[in-house]
Protein backbone atom coordinates (compact mmCIF):
# COMPACT_ATOMS: atom_id res chain seq x y z
CA UNK A 1 0.00 0.00 0.00
CA UNK A 2 2.62 2.12 0.75
CA UNK A 3 4.50 2.02 -3.09
CA UNK A 4 1.27 2.29 -4.60
CA UNK A 5 0.80 5.70 -2.75
CA UNK A 6 4.24 6.81 -3.53
CA UNK A 7 4.46 5.75 -6.88
CA UNK A 8 0.96 7.65 -8.11
CA UNK A 9 1.37 10.32 -6.06
CA UNK A 10 1.17 13.27 -8.84
CA UNK A 11 1.60 10.84 -11.38
CA UNK A 12 -1.56 10.32 -13.49
CA UNK A 13 -0.03 7.56 -15.78
CA UNK A 14 0.71 5.15 -12.78
CA UNK A 15 -2.79 6.28 -11.36
CA UNK A 16 -3.99 4.88 -14.33
CA UNK A 17 -2.53 1.89 -14.54
CA UNK A 18 -2.98 1.53 -10.54
CA UNK A 19 -6.91 1.81 -11.40
CA UNK A 20 -6.57 -0.95 -13.72
CA UNK A 21 -5.08 -3.37 -11.88
CA UNK A 22 -7.34 -2.98 -8.70
CA UNK A 23 -10.05 -3.58 -10.91
CA UNK A 24 -8.70 -6.46 -11.97
CA UNK A 25 -7.70 -7.69 -8.47
CA UNK A 26 -11.55 -7.19 -7.54
CA UNK A 27 -12.63 -8.85 -10.81
CA UNK A 28 -10.96 -12.31 -10.08
CA UNK A 29 -11.04 -12.20 -6.48
CA UNK A 30 -13.06 -14.71 -4.03
CA UNK A 31 -15.67 -13.30 -1.45
CA UNK A 32 -13.46 -14.13 1.25
CA UNK A 33 -10.35 -12.68 -0.26
CA UNK A 34 -11.44 -8.79 -0.79
CA UNK A 35 -10.82 -7.13 2.34
CA UNK A 36 -7.21 -6.77 1.24
CA UNK A 37 -7.89 -5.20 -2.48
CA UNK A 38 -10.62 -2.33 -0.87
CA UNK A 39 -7.52 -2.07 1.76
CA UNK A 40 -5.59 -0.97 -1.42
CA UNK A 41 -8.24 1.22 -2.89
CA UNK A 42 -9.15 2.97 0.66
CA UNK A 43 -5.20 4.08 0.22
CA UNK A 44 -5.52 4.68 -3.50
CA UNK A 45 -8.66 7.24 -2.89
CA UNK A 46 -6.96 8.48 -0.12
CA UNK A 47 -3.62 9.77 -1.46
CA UNK A 48 -4.06 13.88 -1.18
CA UNK A 49 -2.82 15.47 -4.15
CA UNK A 50 -4.08 17.09 -7.36
CA UNK A 51 -5.41 13.84 -8.40
CA UNK A 52 -7.44 12.74 -5.64
CA UNK A 53 -10.66 13.50 -8.17
CA UNK A 54 -9.24 11.72 -11.02
CA UNK A 55 -8.46 8.74 -8.85
CA UNK A 56 -12.28 8.79 -7.75
CA UNK A 57 -13.39 8.69 -11.50
CA UNK A 58 -10.95 6.52 -12.36
CA UNK A 59 -12.39 3.83 -10.20
CA UNK A 60 -16.14 5.22 -10.13
CA UNK A 61 -16.48 5.91 -13.65
CA UNK A 62 -13.75 5.42 -15.84
CA UNK A 63 -13.48 2.22 -18.50
CA UNK A 64 -12.96 -0.37 -16.30
CA UNK A 65 -15.14 1.14 -13.13
CA UNK A 66 -16.27 -1.29 -10.23
CA UNK A 67 -20.13 -0.26 -10.38
CA UNK A 68 -20.59 -1.81 -14.03
CA UNK A 69 -18.48 -4.53 -12.77
CA UNK A 70 -20.59 -5.60 -9.90
CA UNK A 71 -24.04 -4.86 -11.84
CA UNK A 72 -22.89 -7.21 -14.76
CA UNK A 73 -21.85 -9.93 -12.29
CA UNK A 74 -24.76 -10.09 -10.03
CA UNK A 75 -25.79 -13.92 -11.54
CA UNK A 76 -22.34 -15.04 -12.04
CA UNK A 77 -20.87 -14.25 -9.01
CA UNK A 78 -23.73 -13.18 -6.20
CA UNK A 79 -21.84 -13.43 -2.85
CA UNK A 80 -18.77 -11.53 -4.58
CA UNK A 81 -21.07 -8.57 -5.16
CA UNK A 82 -22.79 -8.48 -2.05
CA UNK A 83 -19.35 -8.61 -0.03
CA UNK A 84 -18.49 -5.49 -2.55
CA UNK A 85 -21.51 -3.46 -1.88
CA UNK A 86 -21.08 -4.17 1.89
CA UNK A 87 -17.28 -2.45 1.45
CA UNK A 88 -18.36 -0.13 -0.69
CA UNK A 89 -20.69 1.97 1.59
CA UNK A 90 -17.89 2.36 4.11
CA UNK A 91 -15.16 2.99 1.69
CA UNK A 92 -16.95 5.70 -0.06
CA UNK A 93 -18.01 7.46 3.01
CA UNK A 94 -14.19 7.94 3.55
CA UNK A 95 -13.87 9.61 0.21
CA UNK A 96 -15.82 13.42 -0.29
CA UNK A 97 -14.30 13.05 -3.37
CA UNK A 98 -15.93 9.21 -4.01
CA UNK A 99 -19.24 10.75 -2.61
CA UNK A 100 -19.11 13.97 -5.20
CA UNK A 101 -18.76 11.50 -7.97
CA UNK A 102 -21.99 9.02 -7.16
CA UNK A 103 -23.92 11.66 -5.91
CA UNK A 104 -24.85 13.00 -9.32
CA UNK A 105 -25.39 9.33 -10.88
CA UNK A 106 -27.50 8.16 -7.77
CA UNK A 107 -30.22 7.41 -9.94
CA UNK A 108 -28.22 5.12 -12.81
CA UNK A 109 -26.63 2.70 -10.10
CA UNK A 110 -28.52 2.74 -7.12
CA UNK A 111 -31.77 0.93 -8.27
CA UNK A 112 -29.67 -2.06 -9.39
CA UNK A 113 -27.92 -2.38 -6.51
CA UNK A 114 -30.54 -1.83 -4.25
CA UNK A 115 -32.95 -4.33 -5.48
CA UNK A 116 -30.20 -7.14 -5.75
CA UNK A 117 -29.43 -6.81 -2.09
CA UNK A 118 -33.23 -7.45 -1.25
CA UNK A 119 -33.29 -10.40 -3.43
CA UNK A 120 -30.04 -11.51 -2.33
CA UNK A 121 -30.63 -11.27 1.24
CA UNK A 122 -34.60 -13.07 0.80
CA UNK A 123 -33.12 -15.82 -1.46
CA UNK A 124 -30.62 -16.89 0.98
CA UNK A 125 -32.57 -16.28 4.15
CA UNK A 126 -34.69 -18.93 2.42
CA UNK A 127 -31.66 -21.41 1.93
CA UNK A 128 -31.18 -21.45 5.49
CA UNK A 129 -34.20 -21.68 6.44
CA UNK A 130 -34.61 -24.68 4.13
CA UNK A 131 -30.85 -26.20 5.66
CA UNK A 132 -32.20 -25.54 9.03
CA UNK A 133 -35.35 -27.58 8.73
CA UNK A 134 -33.25 -30.46 7.03
CA UNK A 135 -30.93 -30.42 9.42
CA UNK A 136 -33.70 -30.98 12.37
CA UNK A 137 -35.60 -33.82 10.32
CA UNK A 138 -32.15 -35.50 9.66
CA UNK A 139 -30.97 -36.65 13.27
CA UNK A 140 -27.16 -37.86 11.41
CA UNK A 141 -26.98 -34.47 9.19
CA UNK A 142 -23.86 -32.45 9.66
CA UNK A 143 -24.96 -28.57 10.36
CA UNK A 144 -23.96 -26.21 7.32
CA UNK A 145 -20.84 -24.82 8.45
CA UNK A 146 -21.48 -20.97 8.59
CA UNK A 147 -19.12 -18.73 6.23
CA UNK A 148 -15.98 -17.15 8.00
CA UNK A 149 -14.35 -14.00 6.24
CA UNK A 150 -13.01 -11.01 6.94
CA UNK A 151 -14.93 -8.31 4.79
CA UNK A 152 -13.65 -4.57 4.62
CA UNK A 153 -15.69 -2.49 6.78
CA UNK A 154 -17.44 -5.24 8.79
CA UNK A 155 -15.91 -5.36 13.10
CA UNK A 156 -13.90 -8.49 13.51
CA UNK A 157 -16.99 -10.14 15.12
CA UNK A 158 -18.95 -10.02 12.29
CA UNK A 159 -16.72 -12.37 10.11
CA UNK A 160 -18.91 -14.94 10.54
CA UNK A 161 -22.37 -14.02 9.61
CA UNK A 162 -24.81 -15.89 7.66
CA UNK A 163 -24.88 -14.60 4.14
CA UNK A 164 -28.94 -13.75 4.70
CA UNK A 165 -27.66 -11.49 7.96
CA UNK A 166 -24.77 -9.87 5.90
CA UNK A 167 -26.95 -8.93 2.97
CA UNK A 168 -29.27 -7.54 5.26
CA UNK A 169 -26.93 -5.20 6.66
CA UNK A 170 -25.27 -4.38 3.56
CA UNK A 171 -28.72 -3.02 2.54
CA UNK A 172 -29.22 -0.97 5.38
CA UNK A 173 -26.02 0.62 5.07
CA UNK A 174 -26.63 0.92 1.14
CA UNK A 175 -29.96 2.75 2.29
CA UNK A 176 -28.58 5.08 4.29
CA UNK A 177 -25.67 5.89 1.77
CA UNK A 178 -27.91 6.65 -1.29
CA UNK A 179 -30.08 8.62 1.10
CA UNK A 180 -27.51 10.70 1.92
CA UNK A 181 -26.49 10.93 -1.67
CA UNK A 182 -30.07 12.91 -2.18
CA UNK A 183 -32.03 9.87 -3.50
CA UNK A 184 -35.03 7.77 -2.32
CA UNK A 185 -33.89 4.44 -1.45
CA UNK A 186 -37.64 3.36 -1.30
CA UNK A 187 -38.65 4.41 -4.35
CA UNK A 188 -35.20 3.91 -6.38
CA UNK A 189 -35.65 -0.41 -4.95
CA UNK A 190 -39.07 -0.71 -6.73
CA UNK A 191 -39.07 -2.93 -9.66
CA UNK A 192 -38.76 -1.77 -12.94
CA UNK A 193 -42.64 -0.96 -14.12
CA UNK A 194 -43.37 -0.27 -10.37
CA UNK A 195 -44.34 -2.14 -7.32
CA UNK A 196 -45.40 -5.75 -8.21
CA UNK A 197 -43.11 -5.86 -10.79
CA UNK A 198 -40.90 -8.98 -10.31
CA UNK A 199 -40.16 -9.84 -7.03
CA UNK A 200 -37.53 -11.84 -4.55
CA UNK A 201 -38.69 -14.97 -6.47
CA UNK A 202 -38.91 -13.53 -9.70
CA UNK A 203 -35.88 -13.81 -12.59
CA UNK A 204 -32.45 -13.90 -10.74
CA UNK A 205 -33.42 -14.26 -7.43
CA UNK A 206 -29.83 -15.38 -6.69
CA UNK A 207 -28.72 -12.06 -7.42
CA UNK A 208 -29.45 -11.03 -10.88
CA UNK A 209 -31.33 -8.51 -12.21
CA UNK A 210 -31.88 -6.82 -15.55
CA UNK A 211 -29.37 -4.35 -15.95
CA UNK A 212 -28.60 -1.35 -18.67
CA UNK A 213 -24.80 -1.72 -17.96
CA UNK A 214 -24.65 0.34 -21.29
CA UNK A 215 -26.97 2.32 -19.79
CA UNK A 216 -25.11 2.83 -16.36
CA UNK A 217 -21.82 3.39 -18.06
CA UNK A 218 -23.60 6.36 -20.50
CA UNK A 219 -24.29 7.52 -17.72
CA UNK A 220 -21.14 7.92 -16.06
CA UNK A 221 -18.95 9.09 -19.02
CA UNK A 222 -21.93 11.99 -19.32
CA UNK A 223 -20.66 12.65 -15.73
CA UNK A 224 -16.89 12.91 -16.72
CA UNK A 225 -17.80 15.18 -19.41
CA UNK A 226 -20.03 17.27 -17.37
Amino acid sequence: VDVLTHVCYEVAAASDSAAEVLYESVSFSNPDATAHVFEAIDAFLGIEDSLTTRRAGLVLSGQSDLLTQWSTNQESNPRLVCVCLRSFTPLARRHKAVMDELRPAVHAWAPWALRFLARFRDARAADEEAARIKFEQTPTAVPPPAPSMVVYGEAPEECGLAWSVRAARALENLRGLVAELGGDPDALAQPEGGAGAGGPTGPGAEGGDDVDAAGLGAAAMAIDDA
